[in-house]
């Protein structure tokens, strides 16, 4: 009986540990370059490239685990660009039929620049980045009309690397780090009382406290 529970038990198929990784990404424009309609003329009003958000497909990261800070800062610093949207965020990779899109829409405050559309991360045989982003920019004439400006790539990546996404008029910076769920600390089980009688000892004295920095 226990040889045909063994046989039984290595015959079922072991589930495999879901693919997670860390997703960042920093779009920004090219402030230097001249808004033009050469690409295309939205109405205000139309729908952009985009995909809608379901709730648990993606956790938000905190602003102390981005990896990205050093680049946005950059970026900002320097005159020729503008950031217009610097998200991290952790999921599960899957497959391209049911990977989901990570929403991306963001407006500057002076309102001269958004950025909308989706991101999402595939996990076949290689990782993969499916970027779909629509730039608008306000324009003085024409009320109600925007130039757009589209990124669209289906590109192989390499986890752990920086990748560039070029565009004339913006571009995006990205990096996939893959995350391991951390093993759960053994619990250390009481050692076995003693027999014997307790003992009181009384505490040494104290150390000084120096107080290194560290």
């Amino acid at each position: 009986v226990a040889c045909l529970l063994l046989l039984l038990a290595a015959s079922q198929p072991v589930l495999a540990a879901p693919a997670i990784y860390d997703v960042e990404v920093v779009i920004f424009s090219y402030s230097g370059s001249a808004d033009s309609a050469e690409h295309g003329v939205r109405p205000a009003g139309a729908s952009a490239a985009g995909a809608a958000f379901r709730d648990g497909e993606f956790t938000e990261l905190d602003r102390s685990q981005y990896r990205l800070d050093a680049i946005r800062n950059a970026l900002r610093q320097s005159g020729g660009y503008r950031v217009l949207f610097h998200r991290a965020w952790r999921q599960v990779a899957s497959g391209r039929n049911t990977a989901a899109a990570y929403p991306v829409h963001s407006l500057l405050t002076s309102g001269s620049r958004s950025v909308e559309g989706s991101i999402r991360l595939v996990l076949e045989r290689y990782l993969h980045l499916d970027v779909n982003l629509v730039q608008m920019a306000a324009r003085g004439a024409g009320a109600g009309s925007v130039p757009v400006h589209e990124l669209r790539e289906n590109r192989r990546i390499r986890s752990g690397e920086l990748h560039y996404f070029d565009h004339p008029r913006f571009g995006m910076i990205a990096q996939v780090t893959p995350y391991s769920v951390p093993e759960t600390a053994a619990v250390e089980e009481p050692a076995p009382e003693s027999e014997s009688p307790a003992v009181s000892v009384e505490p040494p004295p104290s150390p000084v406290d120096d107080q290194l920095t560290r």
